[in-house]
């Protein structure tokens, strides 16, 4: 074959894939212009760094809501997180339940437990406090009940 007689076919074909390029060029041109302008004509390197600048403020609100959230924490733990009382009859000729052993505990037991002895000439008080349910004062079977009860009604944190 001849290339002459090729010839004008292959600029054709080549003028053909020009066009085409020209139009795909422009095409990606076009969509680029309208991607990094924006629907409003922001640009995207600005929408970007409203981003890094809301994610950096994000970040700071969330460290200190941790923080928070661990003082808060902290504190839940050493408050008194639960209260039992234990009625009792000291004596037969009390007149019923007077007495009583109320434990105020925090999650780890601590605290005090406050119990009454009732009788017909007098009413003692006493104050015991615990730590770690335990106290350095011999504790009544009701009042290790009341302590019991109370640290039964806490939930545990893992």
């Amino acid at each position: 074959m001849n290339i002459e007689i090729l010839l004008p076919y292959l600029v054709a074909t080549l003028g053909v894939l020009v066009l085409v390029l020209i139009i795909w060029i422009t095409f990606l041109h076009t969509k680029l212009k309208k991607f990094t302008t924006g629907a409003n004509g922001a640009s995207l390197e600005s929408s970007i760094k409203d981003l890094a600048l809301q994610f950096h403020t994000m970040q700071k609100f969330y460290a200190e809501n941790r923080a928070d959230a661990e003082r808060i924490e902290a504190k839940v733990r050493r408050s008194i997180q639960a209260v039992e009382t234990i009625r009792f009859d000291a004596y037969a000729d009390a007149g019923g339940k007077q007495s009583f052993a109320t434990a105020l505990v925090d999650e780890e037991g601590n605290g005090v437990v406050i119990s009454t002895l009732f009788s017909r000439e007098r009413m003692s008080v006493f104050a015991k406090p615990l730590q770690q349910s335990k106290s350095a004062y011999e504790l009544s079977e009701e009042e290790r009940l009341a302590v019991r009860d109370a640290l039964s009604r806490i939930s545990r944190r893992p």
